[in-house]
């Protein structure tokens, strides 16, 4: 834990102690039983308490707190030894930092409310046959390949998956990430494991 800090520190410390023992704590005993429902209730709270947001940018209506306060409250979450405190702080937006429109609506608004989960395809598993690929098909993209370590995969909403895109007459094609709902025909989780961290990890077949 830092030294020296300030009143306005040792506020938020004692904001986070008490969140831990009176919602997290709480909430700890019914997560084998409806994790879902207590993941929905942990945001809920940490949105409510002010603390959702302190890991996202001003500019997508986060607080983007310093470095000794998200030190604060990571050190203070983790020694809370609680499975519930995975869900007290917001994502970041990462590679949907640019989306607008409906990408925007349908993806990155819903992250940010904590209602939506998105993950990584990059790394392709060691027997590929080849990197994972897109054909055209008119309007649409018809993606074939495998992704593996797919961290947070298995609970993900969409996955935002790197492709490259095949030519196709005067058409873009090359390199690109696209977001693909989990729950579309043809995505198909192969296997999942989990780190010494606790955290999971899935391959990923798309056909």
């Amino acid at each position: 834990m830092p030294e020296n800090l300030t009143s306005e520190q040792r506020a938020l410390k004692q904001t986070v102690d008490d969140f831990v023992a009176n919602t997290l704590r709480d909430l700890e005993p019914r997560l084998d039983d409806d994790p879902d429902a207590v993941r929905r209730d942990v945001i809920r709270a940490s949105r409510q308490a002010g603390l959702f947001g302190m890991t996202q940018p001003a500019a997508f209506g986060g607080s983007e707190a310093g470095i000794v306060e998200l030190t604060l409250l990571r050190e203070t979450l983790a020694a809370s030894n609680l499975r519930t405190a995975e869900w007290v702080l917001g994502p970041a937006p990462g590679v949907l930092a640019g989306a607008t429109g409906e990408m925007k609506a349908r993806y990155l608004d819903p992250l940010f409310a904590g209602e939506k989960r998105g993950a990584l395809g990059f790394t392709e598993p060691d027997n590929a046959q080849r990197p994972t690929w897109a054909e055209r098909d008119r309007e649409s993209l018809v993606i074939h390949g495998r992704k593996s370590y797919v961290t947070g995969g298995d609970t993900a909403d969409f996955i935002a998956v790197l492709v490259n895109v095949q030519a196709a007459g005067d058409q873009p094609k090359g390199t690109a990430l696209v977001v693909v709902d989990r729950d579309t025909p043809g995505v198909l989780v192969e296997e999942t494991f989990e780190s010494l961290d606790g955290s999971t990890h899935v391959s990923m077949r798309f056909d």
